[in-house]
């Protein structure tokens, strides 16, 4: 399945319509639909049918394909927040799997509002998840603020303040520092200490491998970064999910944040 062939997907599925009885709803993306969605964010870009397709394949792989078979879909820039959340989603009673809800990185900033298009023309429910790069003088990573903010109903900017919304979750300045900087309120060093404790188990591996270690530590120590609660508990809301208790202790000073 490749994403520029998304007007050949039909996605079938039982569930309550508006009266409460159970239906087969069909959710279909058109051509059309697709480069009118593209347009309306981009205003000033001559775009078509073929450009957006282009610009699907360019950003979609088997990963971002396997994402239509979601009941919610989690858009981060890369693969350290990827590797990461499914982790603290499990320790905070929520397993993002379990509940149908796929993690997506775009492999970058500029591949995200491509992505929420796409799945927002099938009327999944998307969370998003962008670092604001405050201090960056890179005129790429400026104009995807805007065009993020813009994509969100947000005061369009080129430097968006940190903040969990409903439907978003800006990190100041990105996802390492924003948990290095909350954690170190529980112990100084403490961000640093398990990412050295990390790189001495796993040698030259990869930032997500140093990341899900990373978030498998903090869970066994009960301290997990205020912001990270605060996007479990916002996705979890955005699926519908009732109250749960969490399946694994919480550092004391932010039990009082997670509402399952």
């Amino acid at each position: 399945m490749w994403a520029e062939r998304f007007d050949e997907i039909v996605l079938v599925e039982r569930r309550p319509d508006d009266d409460g009885d159970v239906a087969t709803q069909v959710r279909w993306l058109s051509e059309d639909d697709m480069v009118a969605r593209r347009r309306s964010l981009h205003p000033g870009v001559a775009l078509t049918g073929a450009s957006v397709r282009d610009r699907l394949a360019f950003a979609c792989g088997v990963e971002q394909a396997e994402a239509f078979f979601s009941k919610a879909v989690v858009l981060v820039e890369g693969d350290t927040e990827a590797a990461a959340l499914p982790v603290f989603g499990e320790a905070l009673g929520f397993p993002l799997d379990a509940h149908g809800v796929s993690v997506v990185e775009a492999s970058g900033k500029s591949g995200l509002d491509t992505l929420h298009d796409l799945y927002g023309g099938f009327g999944t429910p998307i969370f998003i998840i962008f670092d604001n790069d405050e201090g960056t003088r890179d005129r790429g990573l400026l104009d995807a603020n805007r065009t993020l903010t813009r994509l969100l109903g947000l005061l369009e900017t080129e430097m968006p303040a940190a903040a969990v919304g409903e439907r978003y979750a800006i990190l100041a300045p990105d996802f390492e520092k924003t948990l290095r900087r909350e954690l170190d309120a529980f112990e100084a060093g403490l961000y640093d200490r398990l990412e050295a404790e990390a790189r001495r188990a796993y040698g030259g591996a990869r930032k997500p491998s140093i990341a899900r270690h990373l978030a498998k530590r903090l869970v066994e120590e009960g301290r997990i970064a205020p912001t990270i609660v605060r996007i479990i508990s916002a996705v979890a809301k955005m699926s519908g999910v009732e109250a749960k208790e969490p399946n694994r202790a919480v550092a004391p000073e932010i039990s009082d944040e997670i509402p399952f």
